[in-house]
């Protein structure tokens, strides 16, 4: 019959966690139907807050809706999307229906006359692919290019006429390739290019292919305009509106407890002591996440009778212990005799998740699981996999 206390990870807040609480403790009635679960939400108390009232934050009151974002901000957001992907926006024009001309034989197909734009170049665009650091991977990102639209008029889908609008979304295709082949490999004497050396290629491009980039804004803003109506909806909200207080509100609270847990975190240590002084012995610790850090170090600094076991779930305890950040104990520092059995469990695709058995050795036993969810949504799926609750049981003294 175990007693299990359950300590949150970071950024927890009510009702997440009485959500939480509800959910583990049905889980434990089924494998152990008379087990109790005792709680430990230290993040009412001890958990970051904005003691000014975001007052460190820009424009932290002002709501702004898509249609107010001013071209920069779009600007910025486009290129953050097409770094992810440089040929995003170039398929919102692939397969759209042409506009028809009268046929002339003579005439390049759009697919010829897109090919040929690719190839042009002038002392001004070489010069500044040398500025921004590309001229090295410039074919490569040619190539790549022009793979897509390869591709594209294999299966028969229309390839757009070159027009100005079609040139700049090419131009910045193009440089966007560039940019993620030229920063593939992480440099440290390398710095990424301002935005402003960037957008002059782009500008110099249009101009080596006949024309220039300002004629774009209208379908580059309904192309990005739709993408960020997407994310504002992703991030929670009901109206299609941008406010950074409402994004701020759902995000420091989870960098904040890891931020206020590395600076002064003996609050948070203190206040899990006193739940499990407050459990019935012996119990169990199931902790999640920066709970489990609080834990490992609390259990190292002190011998706490009663404790069983740990469980620690997505824990980066074992990472800060390796990088000798681990405010308990100095890396090289043996776990204490004193320390309980230590069951990890992981998920390869929650990468806030470590492994210990390798820098404790003899006294860590990790346990993988697959939570079937990409990051980060594998970090929280835990606790309702069956896998967790299996490896749980085996490991009870």
């Amino acid at each position: 019959m175990p007693n299990i206390v359950f300590i949150h990870g970071t950024g927890v807040r009510q009702p997440s966690y009485d959500n939480s609480f509800q959910l583990i403790e049905q889980q434990s009635k089924k494998k152990w139907s008379n087990s109790s679960l005792y709680p430990c939400y230290w993040g009412r108390t001890e958990g970051s807050v904005l003691r000014s009232g975001g007052a460190s934050i820009p424009d932290f009151d002002t709501a702004r809706a898509v249609s107010e974002v001013d071209a920069k901000d779009l600007a910025v957001e486009e290129w953050r999307l097409l770094y992810d992907d440089p040929d995003s926006e170039m398929e919102a024009f692939l397969g759209q229906p042409a506009v028809a001309r009268p046929f002339n034989p003579a005439d390049e197909t759009p697919f010829e006359a897109i090919t040929s734009l690719l190839e042009k170049q002038t002392e001004k665009t070489r010069a500044l692919e040398r500025e921004l650091g590309v001229a090295d991977v410039w074919p490569k990102a040619k190539a790549q290019l022009f793979a897509t639209l390869a591709a594209a008029a294999k299966a028969k889908r229309t390839i757009p006429e070159p027009d100005s609008q079609i040139r700049a979304v090419l131009a910045r295709a193009l440089v966007a390739h560039a940019i993620n082949l030229a920063f593939a490999v992480p440099d440290d004497n390398r710095e990424w290019p301002a935005g402003m050396e960037r957008d002059a290629l782009v500008s110099a491009l249009c101009e080596a292919w006949g024309g220039d980039d300002r004629s774009i804004a209208s379908g580059v803003f309904g192309w990005i305009g739709n993408r960020v109506k997407r994310l504002a909806l992703k991030i929670g909200t009901d109206k299609i509106a941008r406010k950074r207080g409402v994004i701020s509100d759902a995000a420091y609270p989870a960098t904040g407890d890891i931020l206020l847990y590395q600076a002064r975190g003996s609050g948070i240590r203190d206040f899990i002591e006193s739940a499990i002084q407050n459990a019935p012995k012996p119990c169990v610790l199931l902790a999640h996440s920066l709970g489990g850090i609080a834990c490992v170090d609390l259990l190292a600094q002190k011998n706490i009778d009663g404790v069983t076991m740990l469980v620690t779930a997505g824990s980066q305890a074992p990472l800060l212990y390796e990088l000798n950040a681990l405010a308990s104990l100095p890396y090289g520092t043996p776990l204490p005799a004193s320390f309980p059995a230590w069951l990890n469990i992981y998920d390869k695709h929650d990468f806030l998740s470590y492994i210990g058995a390798k820098v404790f050795p003899s006294r860590v036993t990790d346990v993988l699981v697959d939570n079937g969810q990409p990051f980060p949504e594998a970090h929280s799926a835990y606790w309702k996999n069956p896998e967790v609750w299996t490896a749980i049981a085996r490991s009870l003294p």
